[in-house]
């Protein structure tokens, strides 16, 4: 079970929809001022090595990022971690070469002018794609072998290679890039603008989705705000193309802030992993001694009302009942309950096999829940029953069938909540598993119960024969 400590840490559709919105009108001031007005035109601050002041902080995390995104694939062998450390290898390698195809800086004389602005909007394209390609395919398994990975990384910084060489030896043919006094030329704005722009849109497209989904661990938001503010900076420095203006710094700067986000997220899962694997050993432990308290008898009414008992501190359910089948009838009827339910709706309550959650456990011989007993059609209970389960304030319900070594049914175990409940897999598996100790403990006693009988007629027909 999620314990509350960390269903607080959710994030809620509300939360997620004020983040965006408080990021969206940021963006859309930020936006309109370069658009509508002069007030950041004029502004243009030359800071000595500028680029190895953003670039490099972007290069080593985005480089560092790749790394965990593809220790993290050795783990999960999905495709976003993947694609996101390739493609943030390949953008980190790339800001690299940015750096040193500077101009004006004493360590690259000669380099030409439009080489640079190639491998700016080159690491744009790159992290873009990755956030494009995860948030579309990420969800699919993609297993590669420690070898496989290694070859992976091999081959990125060979392609980074090739990309730089192709850059050299491109440029001449194509129109420039820049012109002065350190602006970007209308053929570098639309192709710049247009390739991002589609990828950045098929990204944000692709996130929407995940952005809205419930994500316990809450990496996806930020993935999707990563993508939301490099789009929008590389749209601010499309709008107002000029070197050191504040548009270029913006651009520049919500690179390494984009990846910084990315780790966040990466951080974020990593503690909810944990948290759901201290949680996880929590439920072990206690199904551990559910099954050491369900061995210290072997009455058979004892046993029936431990398993109800136990059942609640498994499952951290507010009320549980046994139902036992009567298979004569075709219905369960309550033996045993726990928690905060009433002894008047235990005793005589009846429900037909293939009615209710706990009927349809017994019908199908599998797990049963529902989120909302009153009206989910699926678990229709007769209206007398739903009434009584009204009355006890119960919402919320999981059921699994107890069965026996022979296959045949012995009833069903059902664990009730007071609010409504999302089951996740572990829920459903944590009490399948107790109800595979439930069923073992109570063939164990009517093992005993019948071997006693069979004793005792033994005993007296071995006194008659004296």
């Amino acid at each position: 079970m999620i314990p509350p400590a960390l269903s607080a840490m959710l994030w809620a559709p509300m939360e997620r929809s004020i983040l965006l919105l408080a990021t969206a009108l940021v963006a859309i001031l930020y936006e309109a001022i370069l658009l509508f007005t002069p007030l950041l035109a004029p502004y243009r601050f030359p800071i000595p090595y500028a680029v190895p002041i953003f670039d490099t902080p972007f290069a080593l995390m985005a480089i560092g990022v790749a790394y965990l995104c593809l220790e993290r694939h050795r783990l999960r062998q999905d495709a976003q971690s993947a694609v996101l450390g390739m493609t943030l290898w390949v953008a980190g390698l790339l800001a690299v070469a940015h750096i040193f195809a500077q101009p004006d800086y004493p360590g690259t004389p000669g380099v030409n002018a439009g080489v640079a602005p190639y491998f700016f909007f080159l690491s744009y394209f790159f992290v873009l794609t990755g956030l494009a390609l995860a948030a579309h395919y990420g969800d699919h398994q993609l297993p590669l072998s420690d070898g496989a990975r290694f070859k992976i990384v091999i081959g990125l910084l060979v392609l980074s290679a090739v990309i730089v060489i192709a850059v050299v030896q491109i440029r001449p043919i194509l129109p420039s890039l820049v012109m002065p006094p350190g602006r970007m030329t209308p053929f570098a704005c639309w192709v710049g603008g247009i390739t991002n722009g589609l990828v950045g849109i098929w990204a944000l497209w692709g996130g929407r989705t995940k952005f809205a989904r419930r994500d316990p661990s809450g990496s996806q938001p930020l993935l999707f705000c990563a993508g939301f503010i490099w789009l929008i900076g590389l749209i601010g420095f499309l709008l107002h193309p000029y070197r050191y203006a504040i548009s270029w710094y913006v651009a520049g700067v919500v690179r390494p802030i984009g990846v910084g986000l990315i780790f966040v997220g990466l951080l974020r899962e990593q503690v909810w992993l944990y948290r759901e694997a201290r949680a996880r050993l929590g439920d072990l432990e206690g199904l551990h001694r559910a099954g050491q308290a369900l061995v210290m008898s072997l009455d058979p009414a004892h046993i029936v009302s431990t398993i109800a008992a136990k059942a609640l501190e498994v499952s951290r359910a507010d009320a549980a009942i046994l139902l036992r089948l009567d298979a004569d009838a075709g219905v369960l009827r309550a033996a045993a309950g726990a928690g905060q339910v009433s002894p008047d709706l235990v005793m005589g309550l009846e429900v037909a096999v293939g009615r209710g959650a706990s009927g349809l456990a017994v019908a199908e011989g599998r797990p049963v829940w529902t989120s909302d007993l009153h009206d989910d059609p699926r678990v229709a209970v007769p209206d007398d029953v739903k009434q009584r389960m009204r009355r006890e304030g119960l919402r919320s319900v999981l059921a699994v069938p107890l069965l026996i070594q022979s296959g045949e049914a012995f009833g069903a175990l059902a664990v009730f909540y007071r609010s409504e409940r999302a089951f996740a897999d572990a829920d459903v598996e944590l009490l399948s598993a107790f109800g595979t100790q439930a069923s073992v403990a109570i063939e164990n006693a009517r093992s005993f119960d019948h071997l006693a009988l069979k004793a005792g007629h033994d005993a007296a027909l071995q006194d008659f024969c004296l």
